[in-house]
């Protein structure tokens, strides 16, 4: 197996990572909410979000033309921001970030949810764009 197959697998299992730290943590709510339909529908959104970043990013290899080309990219910031913000979410639900962490430990978090949430698309991008096929 190549370096480009090895590092899509890598950032699948990221991406997979993360979705199911935010369904365990969406039923996690679950268990303590009562607006059920809420949930299952958010969970769905995040859901989609996460797993079409990496496919979104493959396809910048087929189109042609501005348009597309801006159209997946407005997609890529948008799903990308749904994931921090919902591992920012979780973060502050888990933790009372307000009166425990000064301002520079909450955005060091902030950094590493931000970080967290572009590692998957960024090693995706990384893959099929910069290394060269030894294959």
């Amino acid at each position: 197996m190549n370096l480009k197959k090895n590092l899509v697998i890598f950032a699948w299992i990221i991406e997979i990572s993360i979705l199911a730290y935010t369904i365990l943590s969406l039923l996690a709510d679950l268990q303590s909410s009562a607006d059920l339909y809420f949930i299952i529908i958010s969970n769905l959104i995040i859901s989609i979000a996460i797993l079409s970043r990496i496919p979104l990013i493959k396809s910048y290899q087929r189109v042609k033309g501005l348009m597309m080309i801006s159209i997946i990219t407005i997609l890529l910031i948008l799903f990308s921001f749904i994931v921090f913000e919902t591992l920012i979410t979780d973060i502050q639900q888990h933790f009372d970030l307000d009166n425990q962490l000064t301002s520079l430990e909450i955005k060091y978090i902030f950094f590493l949810a931000a970080s967290l949430a572009l590692i998957g698309p960024t090693i995706a991008y990384l893959s099929i764009f910069k290394i060269k096929d030894n294959g």
